[in-house]
């Protein structure tokens, strides 16, 4: 390769049927080797106007005339004509391509007063270099397709290389929202099982206190109870009371009768009189305490039916806190499993995550390995074509110092023409 490349490069002298076949080719232009002997400015005009064309890829027009962008900086271009700028351009353009076939004193003399010696120089080395670009395009479309596929490669990079860093933002958006979701629930899971427990607490201090309240209620019925007790005891008492007033009378009757008895009966008489006055007097307590017998018993009866009915509501209310302990805990139950629920999703969704950051980490070394290959054949290529530069240069060179060598020993053989001829 690198000895084709030199054999290429390095300008040779060239036969005349291969630059009029390269004329042909190139410019379209049949022409003769007297024509070649005898150069005229439109012929080489031509000629040179159509190799630039091929080689730079360019049009006339392209050539010929002056850009838009040149055009506006320029202060007069009312100034400026065709025919002046034309042939300038053209220079401009010409000089470029024969430094790149490297003849660095290509001037306007070579266009307007063309010589046989160097326009055969200039259509050599043309030639030479249209060669060396059409045997090289293979290789140049090499690189160039292997450039044009790192940089489609690296921006596909780029592209994944975003598209995963908006996914794993996206992720990370998504696993907060789901921490946040699962929070919430949590928490508001966890309000709702303390309202419960608040609330079962407020009812249980309400059932202390109706408790309380039928405890009260039950030492007012002992008490009442201990008072019908006590009433019963006092009418005894009573009964007691008038069976000693009856007998207290028969003996007065019996003391009556016997008016005739000592004065020691009177005495007695007055005692049993006192007994009366007493017997009065605890008869009319035994009626007052009979009304108030009375009047417990009646309180009493309404005590025992505000009892039963305290009864009847005590057991109504036991059945409604019983259901409620058992939709309590049917509730708990359902929380439990709510929670269970929660914590298996957690776990799914955590699951989830882990596997998609597996995912992530197994693109990011994929890409980061791609990218270090891709970075990798950069590099070589970048070395190749440094290596190629300096090929390049060698041959360019080695071809200043043969036109050199050419030029010298063309002027030792004119020299020598030239003293013959003397």
């Amino acid at each position: 390769m690198a000895s084709n490349y030199h054999q290429i490069a390095i300008p040779k002298n060239i036969s005349d049927d291969t630059i009029l076949y390269c004329i042909e080719t190139v410019a379209n232009m049949k022409l003769s080797p007297n024509d070649l002997k005898n150069p005229t400015s439109e012929m080489v005009t031509t000629i040179y106007n159509s190799f630039a064309c091929n080689i730079l890829n360019v049009s006339v027009e392209q050539i010929t005339q002056v850009p838009l962008h040149i055009l506006e900086t320029i202060s007069n271009p009312d100034l400026i004509t065709e025919e002046a700028i034309g042939p300038l351009m053209c220079m401009k353009a010409l000089e470029l391509l024969f430094r790149l076939c490297g003849v660095g004193d290509f001037c306007m003399a070579d266009l307007r007063e063309p010589s046989k010696k160097r326009t055969r120089k200039l259509l050599s080395a043309l030639i030479n270099f249209y060669q060396f670009c059409v045997q090289n395009e293979k290789d140049k479309n090499d690189v160039l397709s292997k450039l044009e596929h790192l940089s489609k490669g690296i921006e596909v990079y780029t592209d994944k290389r975003r598209m995963l860093k908006e996914r794993i933002t996206l992720l990370k958006a998504e696993r907060m929202e789901k921490q946040k979701a699962v929070q919430e629930m949590n928490l508001s899971a966890l309000r709702g099982r303390q309202e419960e427990v608040a609330a079962y607490k407020e009812q249980n201090i309400q059932k202390n206190k109706k408790i309380m309240q039928e405890t009260d209620e039950l030492q007012c019925l002992v008490t009442v109870t201990k008072s019908s007790r006590l009433i019963k005891q006092a009418q005894e008492i009573l009964e007691e009371r008038i069976s000693r007033e009856n007998a207290l009378r028969i003996k007065e009757n019996t003391f009556t009768k016997f008016g005739d008895i000592a004065p020691s009966a009177l005495k007695t008489v007055q005692n049993i009189k006192e007994d009366l006055n007493r017997l009065s007097i605890n008869h009319k307590r035994k009626e007052e305490i009979t009304d108030l017998s009375m009047d417990l018993k009646r309180e009493a009866k309404d005590v025992a039916a505000q009892i039963e009915i305290k009864r009847k509501l005590i057991e109504s209310k036991e059945e409604s806190l019983a259901r409620l302990d058992t939709k309590l805990d049917n509730k708990v139950e359902e929380e439990k499993e709510n929670i269970e629920k929660f914590k298996q999703k957690r776990f799914e969704v955590q699951k989830n995550i882990a596997e998609t950051q597996e995912l992530l980490d197994a693109t990011r070394l994929e890409l980061k390995a791609e990218t270090e290959k891709e970075l990798l054949q950069k590099e070589t290529h970048s070395k190749n074509m440094k290596v190629y530069d300096e090929q390049f240069k060698l041959i360019k060179d080695k071809a200043e110092k043969f036109e050199k060598y050419v030029e010298n020993n063309c002027n030792k053989l004119d020299q020598k023409f030239e003293q013959l001829r003397n």
